[in-house]
């Protein structure tokens, strides 16, 4: 019974210390750097509709602040479903961006790493 009571603290610390890790240790074959437009996943699918009176980046946060996630349209078609730094998406929301990042293997989502300005 001791045993389980002092392995659990231990194992809350491990996964509070290496998921936020995960994607700097991520192997380099994995990491991608993508450029396109920050939007939304309901904007992607037809689902959410801007007014007329809102710019792309007040579309796009409002469309987050809704629960819905950030994705990068690369060619207008496709999108890639964006997770983590929120705050480094919103910067860029409505507009274009270079994302780098860890790439899940089927190539829908990136874990992102950093945001800047598409050149």
């Amino acid at each position: 019974m001791n045993r389980r009571i002092y392995a659990l603290p231990v194992l809350v610390l491990l996964a509070v210390f290496t998921i936020p890790c995960r994607a700097e240790t991520a192997p380099a074959s994995a990491r991608q750097t993508l450029t396109g437009t920050v939007s939304c996943s309901a904007r992607m699918n037809g689902m959410y509709l801007c007014r007329r009176s809102q710019t792309p980046q007040s579309c796009t946060l409002d469309c987050v602040s809704q629960g819905f996630n950030y994705v990068l349209s690369v060619d207008g078609q496709n999108a890639v479903l964006l997770q983590g730094n929120a705050e480094q998406l919103a910067k860029f929301a409505g507009g274009k961006a270079k994302v780098s990042g860890v790439a899940a293997p089927d190539g829908t989502r990136l874990e992102v790493v950093s945001v800047s300005n598409a050149k």
